[in-house]
């Protein structure tokens, strides 16, 4: 198996394709972000869009168009017209809390 490695560098061999262990780790976080996004858009209605940002977003972008995170996050079976409704963009720009803020409106 793989040996124990930080995050970073579990990433960077999945992106890479290099790693077969690292890609179906990354890809299981991925799942499991779609997951969580999918119950925080059906508690708050994001019509505006949902929003993916910070270091690993810029580093993993490459990764994450084929991972599962935008089919996991659309999968109800029940609601999953109204997931789809709801656009997914990625800031692939460094944003701190208060840029975070004006990119999601709240910020005046």
């Amino acid at each position: 198996g793989t040996p124990q490695l930080p995050a970073q560098d579990i990433a960077a061999r999945a992106v890479q394709g290099t790693d077969a262990d690292c890609v179906a780790a990354l890809k299981l976080f991925y799942q499991c972000c779609g997951a969580l996004a999918q119950v925080l858009a059906l508690t708050f209605q994001p019509y505006g869009g949902i929003y993916l940002a910070g270091e690993s977003t810029r580093r993993n972008l490459s990764f994450l168009g084929s991972s599962p995170f935008l089919r996991q996050l659309q999968s109800s079976t029940v609601r999953g017209y109204l997931l789809r409704q709801f656009p997914v963009y990625v800031l692939a720009r460094e944003l701190n809390l208060h840029g975070a803020a004006y990119a999601a409106g709240l910020a005046r």
